[in-house]
């Protein structure tokens, strides 16, 4: 009874020393990979992996992270021993989200967004972290509500836009004459864009000089 008894503590025992040693393996490891993913997404400010279970026995080996594939929401990691091991990985930072339904092609600002933190990981593209205040932007396509936005969700508004009215101006000498026609593509300023005149369908070549505004590029100012 007493040798049963012993035998029964000294198995414990190893139980206890194993599981401490495999969680001490297992807090080193983690901490090992999490260094890795920083140096590869600096911008990431929280972490969350996993070991993904393949159904078969996985050797103990060398706990320490030697390198990582890219971070993605499966992520191969190798080990100082050679072992290569799938994990799940998560990683959340600070993302604008859109504040309410926008439609693709509308202008958008600053106050159109909210921030949250999201898995940026699992989003699969650059997030979108800032619109300046100030800066015109528009939506590349249609954006639910609460949806996080990566980079190329929104792009920048040029200043003559598609099938928006345009002021062209012309001067000859003294005389200055303007009217309203509309830009039939997009153009930035110093540009050249077709604009037509919405009455009669002619069309003009202008050069783009703001927002909503084109000169004749024939205009002869006074000297």
């Amino acid at each position: 009874m007493k040798h049963a008894r012993a035998h029964l503590g000294m198995w414990m025992l190893a139980s206890v020393v194993l599981l401490l040693s495999t969680t001490r393996a297992a807090d080193s490891s983690s901490t090992s990979l999490e260094a890795q993913l920083r140096a590869q997404r600096p911008e990431i400010l929280r972490w969350e992996t996993q070991p993904v279970e393949t159904g078969k026995h996985t050797p103990a080996g060398s706990s320490e992270v030697v390198s990582i594939g890219k971070a993605g929401p499966r992520t191969a990691v190798r080990f100082a021993d050679g072992r290569v091991r799938w994990y799940a990985v998560a990683g959340f930072a600070p993302v604008l989200l859109s504040a309410h339904t926008v439609d693709a092609g509308a202008s958008m600002t600053a106050g159109d967004t909210t921030r949250a933190e999201r898995d940026v990981i699992e989003m699969g593209c650059r997030p979108l972290t800032r619109i300046e205040t100030g800066a015109r932007f528009r939506a590349a396509r249609r954006l639910g509500t609460g949806e996080a936005l990566c980079a190329n969700a929104v792009q920048a508004t040029p200043e003559v836009e598609r099938n928006r009215p345009v002021v062209l101006s012309t001067q000859r000498g003294p005389v200055s004459v303007s009217r309203v026609l509309t830009a039939t593509t997009d153009a930035s300023a110093g540009e050249r864009v077709r604009l037509r005149d919405p009455a009669s369908g002619a069309t003009v070549i202008a050069i783009v000089t703001g927002p909503g505004f084109a000169r004749d590029p024939n205009s002869q100012e006074q000297k």
